[in-house]
């Protein structure tokens, strides 16, 4: 059942990123462009679900780990080995008054696999076989030889709890990877719409900053004027002078804070086709 919950996750996961790509490509620009970008929240986090390239690096690491755990599994793979040899041998040798010449030739092979188990236990099969013709006989000889043989640990290397320890730390590394990359996807979203929110506000913010600033110069441009015909003292000029270069500087600090978040929000999201310093962003969810 574990196996199960886990398998359904990682195909609903599938079937989202599958679902966030179509309508990613679906509204993405055919080419570079300065925008205006229009984008609503939902449709900000399936791009950043998609683009995101922290997040393709942090999707490789389950299938980075997958691998140790095949290695390890490899352990217990069945094991084949073969050979063949082949031998052409000339020999001289005195006989019937002079030397005759014979020749021989040894072709020989072998085969065998065998297999480890988790409990310790090595199971082998073996065969080889030897062929032998020489014109010094009028028969050819050959031999065949076929074996079986089994290994049980009893001391080191015996039981499961030794020989699966790797695997099993294996299998845990890489469930752990996809609980991190759950928890990674997680937080990517947060951050996409806490983003998102955060340049609505910042954007709302120079709005109520700019009308403070006109509303600081109106009173400075009234300030003036009752100067001007004695109703109010010149001192007050400072005053109003100072609320005007307050107000511009709070402008000033808003739209640095604006341009940075927005600047946040495109390297969370990395639309596709667009210049991210350049593009304006109009929000569709206020």
């Amino acid at each position: 059942m574990k196996l199960s919950r886990r398998l359904f996750a990682l195909a609903a996961l599938a079937v989202a990123l599958a679902a966030s790509s179509a309508r990613a490509q679906a509204n993405a620009p055919a080419g570079p462009t300065n925008g205006p970008l229009r984008m609503a929240l939902m449709d900000a986090i399936l791009q950043g679900l998609e683009n995101n390239r922290s997040l393709r690096v942090e999707r490789l690491a389950p299938a980075i780990r997958k691998t140790f755990e095949k290695e390890q599994e490899a352990v217990f793979d069945p094991t084949l080995k073969a050979g063949l040899s082949a031998q052409k041998a000339r020999i001289e040798q005195p006989g019937g008054g002079g030397v005759s010449n014979a020749e021989s030739t040894v072709v020989g092979g072998s085969a065998g696999v065998s297999k480890r188990f988790a409990t310790g236990t090595r199971v082998g099969v073996e065969g080889s076989a030897r062929l032998l013709d020489s014109s010094l006989y009028s028969d050819r000889f050959d031999s065949a030889r076929a074996g079986f043989s089994l290994e049980q640990a009893l001391l080191q290397g015996g039981g499961t709890a030794v020989n699966l320890a790797s695997l099993r730390q294996a299998r845990l590394d890489t469930e752990s990877s996809e609980y991190e990359l759950r928890g990674f996807v997680e937080d990517l979203v947060a951050r996409i719409e806490t983003t998102y929110w955060n340049y609505a506000l910042a954007k709302l913010k120079i709005g109520i900053v700019s009308n403070s600033m006109e509303l600081a110069g109106q009173q400075l441009t009234d300030t003036r004027e009752r100067i001007k015909v004695g109703k109010t003292a010149p001192v007050e000029l400072s005053a109003a002078e100072a609320e005007v270069a307050t107000r511009k500087a709070e402008l000033i600090n808003a739209r640095a804070t604006a341009d940075k978040t927005q600047l946040q929000f495109l390297r969370l999201v990395n639309p596709q086709g667009v210049v991210p310093w350049l593009v304006p962003i109009e929000l569709l969810d206020s």
